[in-house]
Order: structure tokens, then sequence, then C-alpha cells
């Protein structure tokens, strides 16, 4: 972006021209009208159909030619449904487009510190940090689409200089199964560093979710800033670990289990694996066994222990069990990947249930198990 009035530069802080203080001290007032009429609730398409309208038939077109399909389908039939909009909430839907507008522009301009600096110097301290975070809120509370698509292998290469509680940061806003390919090609020591920090993590706010992304944006071109999310570190990394190859899991465990063995524990208590299987009702297993694919059961059965065979064999009808053990017997050589990957479809099938409530894992041991009656 070329410089000009208002673009932040490398030499010391920014000060805020004239006409951006009298920007944003017009957008301050129009955030708070005198009117005491109250605002009409609207949802973000019938905003911005208002907003079209207000604009006029050759603005609108202009705005249609930047949109995705899909997008210019859902507001044409909201504009069709708008036929008559009052001045009132076209004047209310413009103000609130001007003010979101001349927040993001700082945003995008300069990053959270800049448009900090510009608002506190128009607005002051209070309203400038409360229009800020209502600004990066509005802002979405997904990942970024560069985060959501960029390669694990390039984004461990861009993080490799940053501080583990920024990288920690970094793959709480992945996708679960992302997040597992980023951390599985991080270093041994790195990556047991990163895992104990997501678990140890309470929140973190859209601020500082920000202020990393400007931090990775100034280094890399095309990246948007716009992903928030509060995050539970223990919620997190059982998730990502759901998503994980078993190997990847292991390994995170055994160096959480060395820093922490009551965090790693917790973890694993929130973690279902194959194997436990054994902590399943009859009753909830056969349940299960109907819902799971012939082929994943008996790959995963190939490389279970001798327990959880008989479990299973146990729940199933003795013409399902005989021809299951008869398949293992003559079954040829497969790759420990492939049984693993079997055993995980076969973990997430139960999770889900459990999660529907459709079934009760009983999980624990001794003094921190759960009691059931």
């Amino acid at each position: 972006m070329s410089s000009g009035p208002g673009c932040p530069t490398s030499g010391g802080p920014h000060k805020v021209s004239q006409a951006e203080t009298q920007q944003l001290e017009h957008a301050e007032h129009q955030e708070a009208p005198a009117a005491a009429k109250p605002r009409k609730r609207l949802t973000g398409t019938q905003k911005a159909a208002i907003l079209l309208i207000t604009l006029g038939a050759e603005a609108s077109a202009e705005v249609f030619k930047l949109l995705k399909q899909e997008e210019v389908e859902k507001l044409a039939n909201e504009l069709v449904r708008q036929e008559r909009v009052d001045v009132e909430t076209k004047r209310q839907v413009f103000e609130e487009f001007e003010t979101l507008y001349s927040t993001s522009s700082l945003l995008s301009q300069g990053g959270v510190e800049y448009a900090r600096s510009v608002l506190e110097q128009a607005l002051g301290p209070q309203k400038a940090q409360s229009l800020l975070e209502r600004i990066i809120t509005a802002r979405g509370s997904e990942p970024s689409d560069w985060l959501q698509h960029a390669d694990p292998q390039q984004l461990a290469r861009w993080l490799a200089s940053e501080q583990p509680q920024t990288i920690a940061l970094v793959v709480t806003q992945l996708p679960p199964p992302r997040a597992a390919q980023l951390l599985s090609t991080l270093p041994p020591e790195v990556r047991a560093e990163v895992t104990l920090k997501i678990a140890r993590m309470q929140s973190a706010s859209a601020e500082v979710i920000a202020q990393i992304e400007d931090s990775l944006r100034s280094r890399l071109s095309g990246m948007d800033a716009d992903a928030q999310r509060t995050v539970s570190g223990v919620q997190a990394l059982v998730e990502i670990l759901n998503s994980a190859e078993r190997s990847l899991e292991r390994s995170v465990l055994e160096s959480l289990s060395q820093h922490d063995a009551a965090l790693a524990e917790e973890i694993k208590r929130k973690l279902f694996v194959f194997e436990d299987i054994l902590l399943l009702e009859d009753r909830a297993l056969q349940m299960v066994l109907r819902e799971v694919e012939q082929d994943d059961l008996r790959l995963a059965l190939r490389g279970s222990q001798e327990s959880v065979r008989e479990k299973v064999f146990k729940n199933m009808s003795e013409r399902a069990s005989a021809t299951i053990k008869e398949d293992l017997e003559t079954m040829g050589p497969v790759r420990v990947r492939d049984v693993e990957a079997a055993q995980q479809r076969i973990a997430l099938v139960i999770r889900a249930m459990e999660e529907r409530g459709e079934i009760v894992i009983a999980r624990g041991e001794g003094e921190g198990a759960e009691e059931f009656v």
C-alpha cells in the first residue's frame, strides 16, 4: 500500500491528523444518536440490503460485482422483500456502517496498535477501548481464511522464530485436523512446549489474537487479521489430539506427563481411544457395534489387545463374531497406520454417540472416577 494521509510509518509513533480526529469524532457522535426512538433489530443481510438501497442502483451494482454468487442471491432475495424502508431505519443502518467502516479502515491501515493510537487521541482511552473491542469482535469468530488454507509445513516455518506461547495461540485458531498437522511438523522439543502452553491456556482475548495476526501479517502479504476466539486450552488440545495420528497423540501425552502429570491425566480422561472400549458397558458397546463399519472393525481389532477383542466378540452374535475371527486369521499384513486410522474412526463414532447422550463412558479411576447408580 502506498503511504498517504493516515498511513502509519516506520519512523516512530503515528501522529494523528486533524482529518482523522474529526472523522472519528463524527463516527463516535453517530454511534450514540440523541434520538430516543428504539432502534430496529435487523439481521446482517437486512442491513446490507437497506444500505444498498440507500447507496442507489449504480453503487449497488458495483458492490454486487465483488460478491460470491450465493451472496448475491441471498442479498437479492432480501432486496425484493424491502419494498419500503423508512428514513429513520435508513439513517440507523448508514450510521452503523459509517462507524464500523471508519474503525475497520484504521485496523486495515496499521493494525490494532495503530487503531488504538488514533482512537485514543480522538475519543479518549475509555471510549477508544470500547469501540476497538466491539469492532474486533464484529470482524468474525472463525479462523482467518489464510489460516484455514495455509500449508501446515509453511505455517510452521513462518512460526519458527515465534515464542511457544504465540505458536500455541495460532494453533488454537486452526481447525483441529490442521492444528494436528501443524503440531506434527514442529520439532519435538518445541512441540512439547507448545502443547504444554495450550493445555495451560485459560483464554485469549480477541485483541491479543488480532495483535498476533497483525504481527504475522507484517511479514506476509495477503494476510487477514480477522480471527478471534476465546479458547479453552485443555479442550482445544483434546480436539486437536482427537484429530491427530496416534503416534503424535502418544508423543504429546508423554511430553506433557513429564512436565505436568496432573494436566496430562486430565487430558487423557477427556480423550477416548479405541482401547477404552473396555470402559463401555455391554449395552453401550452393542449400540456402537451397530454404528461402525465392519471393515473398520476388522482392521481395528487386528492391532488391538486380546482383552479388547474378547470384549467385542462377547457383544456380537455368534455368527458375526465367527466371521470376523475367520477374517482376522486369513487377513494378510496390514500397515500400522491403517490399523490406527480405523481405530480412530471408531473412537470418533463413540465420542459422537457420547456427545449426543446415546451412551455413557465411565471415565477415570480411583478417587477421581465417575460414579453411577
